[in-house]
């Protein structure tokens, strides 16, 4: 035994059938809807909903041996037949914008029901204009995100929200971000020569400065490669200066990260191939 309902998805001031799928003896309805109860006899039960919100039908029947069961069902009065959501981007930090920037999503509505996803995507557009943001699958999903950029790069965000009645709706951003104004400046100086240093290198940070608080750590990753270009090692070192013996004839890139005590980090780049 179930419950039917026509419609479905009722709209306020729309009359409402809800109806018993099998005939019995007796049956005994409770409608309770957003603005109170009403109680009906027989195998249909018509009402009409002033408000919307949540409604239940409770159904009580009885089978002409005297037995009783119980079943209910529940749904949603809607203000309208338009149930399609609406996307809302927000992000900061904004004017300027830099590194690391958040997405918030938490502004997108639905008029009935939930949002169920919320999926971003980007692109840069500088490289290529005529992309469509939404070509592809989503590169994040969430109400909030964390994303970092190319900087003096324009990039286009994209959000697409589905709400749990299956529709959907977008919204795009435009941004080029600027280096963070608390950001330090990584200096990285390779000794004794800048390209093909001799065994002992020194990889050194000291020229590296902060325009706010003091800089805090200094962080190397170092990455070998063979004649091929392949990646073959990955190393991790911490400190301002950094001295030891390398693999000679090798490549190693070298990305130096640093970080203030405003917790602003930024990193620089640079390589070198030792020889004997």
């Amino acid at each position: 035994m179930t419950i039917a309902v026509d419609p479905t998805q009722p709209v306020v001031g729309e009359a409402v059938s809800f109806i018993c799928t099998r005939a019995f003896a007796e049956y005994e309805w409770v409608i309770v809807g957003p603005t109170g109860f009403e109680q009906y006899t027989g195998q249909t039960a018509s009402t009409t909903f002033e408000e919307a919100g949540e409604y239940t039908a409770h159904l009580t029947i009885k089978r002409s041996d005297g037995e009783s069961t119980y079943v209910s069902k529940s749904g949603q009065v809607l203000d309208s037949r338009d149930t399609t959501p609406t996307a809302e981007i927000d992000f900061s930090p904004q004017d300027p914008v830099y590194n690391p920037i958040e997405f918030d999503a938490s502004g997108s509505t639905t008029p009935t029901g939930e949002i169920e996803s919320y999926d971003w995507y980007w692109r840069n557009i500088d490289a290529n204009p005529d992309w469509d943001v939404f070509d592809g699958e989503p590169s994040l999903s969430g109400e909030t995100v964390e994303e970092s950029f190319s900087e003096q790069t324009t990039f286009k965000v994209g959000l697409e929200v589905t709400n749990t009645a299956g529709n959907t709706d977008r919204d795009t951003v435009e941004f080029t971000p600027q280096k963070n104004p608390d950001a330090p400046t990584p200096v990285i100086n390779i000794y004794p020569d800048e390209i093909t240093p001799k065994n002992p290198v020194t990889l050194d940070a000291s020229e590296s400065t902060t325009p706010v608080g003091s800089i805090e750590s200094y962080d190397w990753f170092i990455n070998k490669y063979d004649d091929s270009g392949g990646k073959t090692e990955e190393l991790q070192r911490s400190g301002e200066v950094v001295e030891e013996h390398w693999e000679t004839d090798v490549l190693h890139t070298v990305t130096l990260r640093v970080e203030n005590s405003e917790g602003v980090s930024y990193q620089a780049n640079d390589s070198f191939r030792p020889e004997e």
